[in-house]
This record gives structure tokens, C-alpha cells and sequence, in this order.
């Protein structure tokens, strides 16, 4: 077996590989992870209830709107932030909506986690997107 060095498209496609089969490995644990199993059954028991996920789906939308809102300077208005508040919380009362919020912002945190700490050990300058 020749031990010199890949160079050139092989190095690139070696590269690939390795990379491909690491995130692979990544993406099983993230799916064995408690986290993500609590994540895919909440997201499971709502799945089944249209009235429900039309609720989740419209204040995440809102919460998405009004934060690159927010994220852009702008302010956001009493009423913005009383609806939303009204929404999270009607939302909060049904406990498989409760589950579900909690457990993807749960998965997003780790999901988070992972990042900065690729980011911060590829001494990558992109702390705005953290």
C-alpha cells in the first residue's frame, strides 16, 4: 500500500469521504440522543391533531417574523408582543403543544451547542450566527 500523501482530486475526494462519514456518525448520535427521541415523539403526537399544528405553526411563524423583525432594529409593537404572548401561552395550556415547544427548543439548544463548538475549534470568525 502506497503511504504518500492524496493529492489533487483524490485528496478532495478522500476529504469528502472522511467528512461525509463523520457528519453520518454525528446526525446517529444527535438521533439516539434523548433530546432528539423526546423531539421526534412530541412532534409525533401532534402531528395527528390539523387544529394543533396549524396553532403551532402560526406562532412559530409570528415568533420568526418578529424576531428578524427585532434582529433588524426594528421595534417591535405592544400589540406585536401582547399577541404573540397570548399565542405561547393558550398554546402552553394544551400539554402536547407544551411538549413539543420544550423539546424542539431543547433539540435547537443542543443543536446550537454543536455548532459553536465546530465553529470555535475550526477558529472560524462567524460569532453572529451563534
Amino acid at each position: 500500500m502506497d503511504n504518500k500523501p492524496a493529492s489533487g482530486d483524490n485528496c478532495k475526494n478522500e476529504c469528502e469521504k472522511t467528512a461525509t462519514e463523520a457528519v453520518s456518525a454525528l446526525i446517529d448520535i444527535i438521533m439516539s440522543s434523548r433530546c432528539y427521541l423526546n423531539y421526534r415523539d412530541a412532534a409525533r403526537a401532534v402531528a395527528g391533531n390539523d387544529a394543533l399544528t396549524a396553532k403551532i405553526r402560526d406562532f412559530k411563524e409570528l415568533n420568526y417574523n418578529l424576531n428578524i423583525k427585532s434582529a433588524g432594529g426594528g421595534e417591535l409593537s405592544p400589540e406585536e408582543e401582547r399577541r404573540l404572548a397570548e399565542m405561547y401561552w393558550k398554546l402552553a395550556l394544551d400539554r402536547g403543544a407544551d411538549e413539543y415547544l420544550e423539546s424542539e427548543k431543547n433539540l435547537a439548544v443542543m443543536l446550537n451547542e454543536i455548532f459553536k463548538k465546530i465553529v470555535a475549534k475550526l477558529d472560524l470568525d462567524i460569532d453572529f450566527y451563534i
